[in-house]
């Protein structure tokens, strides 16, 4: 009985909205309406917003930092499998070095 008068109550509430928002009239845009003036219409400057927006800008400086670091590890990789292959060309094909030198 409790779930119905909730129903109930809130139909009402929904009818009464909606009969208002009719009197009230539409302050849209129809079909048969005609273009809207150009005083009406907005442009916005996308980049300036995102150039702006601390969130975002701090986000972007923790990827550049990640990028960096990415790099120079990866710089530091090939310096020393360079090295590796420099120290391999002085050493013997099949000597004990060689092939410990290969497994690094």
């Amino acid at each position: 009985m409790n779930k119905n008068m909730i129903y109930a109550g809130m139909s009402v509430v929904l009818a009464g909205l909606l009969g208002f928002s009719w009197a009230k009239g539409g302050a849209g845009l129809s079909a048969d309406d005609g273009k809207p003036n150009a005083n009406e219409i907005a442009v916005v400057d996308m980049s300036k917003v995102f150039a702006g927006h601390r969130g975002l800008m701090a986000k972007n400086e923790e990827f550049k930092r990640d990028a960096e670091r990415a790099q120079e590890s990866l710089r530091t990789m090939a310096e020393t499998a360079k090295q590796l292959q420099d120290e391999l060309k002085m050493h013997k094909p099949g000597s004990a070095e060689h092939a410990r030198i290969q497994k690094e």
